[in-house]
């Protein structure tokens, strides 16, 4: 359903998290209603415990089904909410880890393409005969490939991690730049192949 003039599209409630008091606005959900996972969503963004370590207690009752309507356990605005869970531990997440390992992976292939970039422009240089260069070239293309190919399986895996809310930001940049890099690979082999026809 939409949000109406009956169903405001904001509620302010007060979260209690150890000594802590922190006034919130939450906001509803796409069909203009307010769940305990919008809640314990907009909790993990804003105060970094995740919802798997997340309790959270209204008038003495925990609110456990995901789905409920925050209303089905008497919450309106201005009322308080107790949360209980520890911040999210970065580096003791095993995704964040895959993340560095792919990371360190992409620097990797990166690295290797410079090398094969200066190889071709010791090959333009003329430092190699014909024969030769076409044969340099053509290995060239072929590695490019596989860096290509490499950077490709691995969006492929890290776009399959499920990941929570404070690490789909270092997802997201990740992937850029490995297309980044796909990108550049790409402008390369164009480079190579055009070499290739010139003087083949």
């Amino acid at each position: 359903m939409a949000v109406t003039n009956e169903t405001p599209a904001t509620l302010d409630l007060i979260i209690n998290h150890g000594p802590q008091k922190h006034a919130i606005t939450l906001h509803a959900n796409s069909s203009g209603v307010f769940t305990v996972q919008s809640l314990a969503e907009y909790v993990e963004e804003q105060f970094g415990v995740p919802p798997k370590s997340q309790k959270l207690i209204h008038k003495g009752k925990s609110l456990q089904e995901f789905s409920a309507k925050l209303s089905s356990y008497g919450i309106k605005s201005g009322s308080k909410i107790m949360l209980i869970g520890s911040k999210y531990a970065l580096d003791e997440d095993p995704n964040n880890k895959q993340l560095s390992k792919i990371d360190d992976s992409v620097d990797e292939q990166q690295r290797q393409l410079g090398i094969l970039l200066r190889e071709f422009d010791g090959i333009k240089q003329g430092y190699l005969e014909e024969k030769l260069a076409l044969e340099s070239v053509n290995k060239l293309i072929k590695k490019t490939k596989g860096i290509i190919e490499e950077n490709m399986k691995m969006i492929e895996f890290v776009d399959s991690l499920e990941i929570g809310v404070l690490l789909k930001r270092r997802r997201k940049n990740l992937v850029i730049k490995m297309q980044s890099y796909i990108d550049k690979a790409d402008k390369f082999i164009e480079a190579l192949n055009k070499y290739s026809q010139n003087d083949g």
